[in-house]
């Protein structure tokens, strides 16, 4: 089945994004009190609002990050 432009933008238009951020491999919820917004640069459309992690919840996130390099996991994973 060939998709035409206008079935693209309906998928499209219907695509749920989690804005939880990602720590140590599982979503998480943060105490957010403000959020920013990615917009389209083509439309000026809004496409999905990210909530404004705190310095504690950066800081988790990078030690996770760090620690996963540490072991080695990170470190091994091959480029995409």
């Amino acid at each position: 089945m060939t998709m035409t432009t206008a079935d693209w933008h309906r998928q499209a238009s219907e695509i749920a994004i989690d804005p939880r951020p990602i720590v140590a491999g599982d979503r998480t919820s943060i105490a957010a009190q403000s959020h920013f917004e990615t917009i389209n640069p083509a439309t000026g459309k809004c496409v999905a609002r990210y909530p404004v992690c705190s310095e504690e919840e950066v800081d988790r996130a990078v030690a996770a990050g760090k620690a996963a390099f540490d072991d080695g996991v990170w470190r091994r994973m091959p480029f995409i």
